[in-house]
């Protein structure tokens, strides 16, 4: 169990070591305009696609993250997708499992394995994220699509 939390905890650590540059691309990718409720695409230099999105909420900033972290690894089911926490290793790092029901073709669900980490400043709350394609312990189903994704 050690080595599982010391593998979750090195990649946690990877992704908080490029909050920096990751939300220098956001803001690249948004521009001036901070507000950009609809998804952007974009292609990077390698074989994948950033999606960007940017909302402005006017509500106190504890709550809203407290909000979306709920959202993002709490076991909920939603009307096409869900989410069941595999492991919590503190308050702020979570494995999930998230379900997209109709992700690969209609009633075809895709299935993603998530860790994720909540980074907190004095006036910032940034979520990383990184799936994790092959895990004997929560193996995955075969699948259609291999999805690769960090943000």
């Amino acid at each position: 169990m050690q080595f599982r939390a010391d593998g979750y905890q090195w990649i946690a650590d990877a992704l908080e070591k490029e909050t920096k540059a990751a939300l220098r691309q956001v803001r690249d990718r948004v521009g001036r305009d901070r507000h950009v409720p609809q998804v952007r695409f974009f292609t990077t230099n390698g074989d994948g696609i950033d999606l960007v999105r940017c909302r402005l909420v006017d509500m106190p900033l504890e709550s809203f993250s407290r909000c979306i972290w709920g959202t993002f690894t709490s076991t909920m089911t939603y009307d096409d997708w869900s989410v069941q926490c595999l492991e919590r290793l503190d308050d702020n790092t979570c494995y999930c499992r998230v379900v997209f029901d109709h992700g690969i073709a209609p009633n075809v669900p895709l299935r993603l394995n998530i860790l994720q980490r909540q980074v907190r400043t004095k006036d910032r709350v940034v979520i990383v994220l990184r799936n994790v394609v092959e895990d004997n312990e929560f193996p995955l189903p075969p699948q259609s699509v291999r999805l690769l994704m960090n943000g």
